[in-house]
């Protein structure tokens, strides 16, 4: 029988277990138990983490995934370490009373265990790596701790700008192993309507949450004008003093010098929306939805001070579908990468990650899109203008002009090689359905349809 497994906070969890003098029916039972619950979701378990404070684990890796050991099931009443390997390491360790959470633990390589049978027999086994680790992490339990109490914390300073760097931001912060001790993001720029000043996502978030957050127009210490290198001389004085052992960077939006670079005790990393060295740059998403690409990815790089050019760390796919948007590829991505993000720190921490130099033969590069790049051409197939359209959909939108009006499309649909307009919008009014465009803009509606009606005509 499956039991229900109590998660933290939970006192029972805290309390040090009670040693088990005679090893009943009941206590059998409840190790059976425990194996079936274990099997289903894990390689170990201690009896309080299903609400029974007695010194009882079970392990087992039957079923081992790729580069796991595997061994066999063990029920251990009153577990104790007899001798302990003077050699340990370094591995990721997660518990099924902390859902979600991993973290690095540093753990004896081997160890001899004492214990009891189901049989009632005293035991003494040695058990090395995952085994080893296994038995350590449950018979803490047994102890009343957790692994997240094992954890060495690392600092960290973050450098992000719009929307697609909070979810990496919120994973690191999530994390019991990592301290975001300082977040850096672009100054505050002009924009919309009224031309106000606009602060990015990354900074708001900072000032709800009270981060200490920095905000430099340059790096550059040997800046023309005297005082923004004075400035900057401060910023880079500011970020030393906050001891990062990993900076983090996502769509930061400038190229950090080495002088910055160095400051990471550990590494500097970046998270990068593409399989590289494909789409370096400015504006990787939107480039693979121009191109058509039918699939893209996150890298994880160490920084060099060449743009994008670092080794790659580790690298997941994802397929781009045909009405993917940019906000809707970007929002996808950006949580891929706050797995990938959290996954390959855990990775350094624990010497395991591997690196991969890029190909620079075989590099290509996007850059930041100008109007004109909004501008469709009519005489593009079908999908090349539906790939135009969602590269810059729902918040930018494409250009046309009908009838000396210029209109931008800001969400289409293809199907069966045909294009589909959903959504328009005047310049200075608000987006609207193509439908309720037609009622109050009869004669734009109806040339914009010819002009797709030729599209959809010519590539049948």
């Amino acid at each position: 029988m499956k039991l229900p497994i109590l998660t933290n906070p939970n006192p029972i969890l805290r309390k040090k277990s009670v040693e088990i003098n005679k090893i009943t029916p009941e206590l059998l039972e409840l190790a059976q138990n425990m194996l079936e619950t274990m099997v289903l979701d894990g390689i170990g378990l201690a009896a309080p983490q299903v609400g029974q404070n007695v010194r009882l684990i079970v392990i087992g890796n039957e079923k081992p995934s790729k580069n796991e050991t595997g061994f066999s099931t063990k029920i251990m009443f009153n577990p104790i370490i007899v001798s302990k390997s003077k050699e340990k390491e370094l591995d990721s360790e997660g518990c099924l009373s902390l859902p979600g959470l991993t973290g690095v633990v540093k753990r004896n390589v081997s160890i001899l265990v004492k214990y009891t049978n189901e049989k009632n027999e005293i035991v003494k086994y040695e058990a090395r790596n995952l085994e080893a680790r296994a038995i350590q992490h449950e018979i803490d339990h047994l102890d009343g701790k957790l692994f997240i109490d094992r954890l060495e914390k690392y600092r960290v300073v973050y450098f992000g700008t719009p929307q697609f760097s909070i979810a990496p931001l919120l994973s690191l912060i999530a994390h019991p192993q990592f301290d975001v001790v300082g977040i850096v993001t672009e100054t505050d720029k002009k924009g919309g309507r009224g031309h106000n000043m606009l602060t990015s996502p990354i900074k708001d978030y900072a000032i709800k949450n009270g981060t200490s957050l920095l905000q430099p127009a340059t790096f550059n210490t040997s800046h023309a004008n005297s005082i923004l290198a004075h400035e900057a001389k401060i910023v880079i004085k500011n970020l030393r003093s906050l001891k990062p052992d990993f900076i983090v960077v996502a769509a930061y939006g400038k190229i950090l010098p080495q002088e910055v670079l160095n400051i990471a005790k550990i590494a500097p990393i970046n998270i990068h929306p593409s399989m590289l060295p494909l789409y370096r740059g400015a504006d990787p998403i939107r480039g693979a939805i121009l191109n058509g690409d039918n699939e893209t990815g996150v890298c994880i790089m160490l920084m060099v001070p060449k743009m994008d050019a670092g080794a790659v760390l580790t690298l997941a796919k994802s397929k781009i579908k045909i009405d993917d948007t940019y906000e809707t590829l970007s929002n996808h991505l950006s949580n891929l990468s706050s797995v990938l993000l959290t996954y390959t720190l855990e990775n350094i921490i624990a010497e395991k990650a591997e690196i991969f130099e890029q190909n620079e033969s075989k590099a290509t590069f996007t850059h930041k899109y100008t109007t004109e790049n909004r501008v469709i051409d009519w005489a593009n197939s079908a999908k090349q203008i539906h790939d135009k359209i969602r590269a810059f959909a729902p918040n930018i939108g494409v250009i046309t002009k009908i009838d000396n009006q210029e209109l931008l499309i800001t969400h289409s649909s293809y199907l069966d090689n045909k294009l589909t307009v959903n959504e328009v919008q005047i310049p200075g009014k608000s987006k609207v359905s193509l439908a309720d465009f037609k009622n109050g803009h009869r004669k734009i509606y109806e040339e914009l349809m010819k002009l797709v009606n030729e599209v959809n005509s010519r590539y049948t």
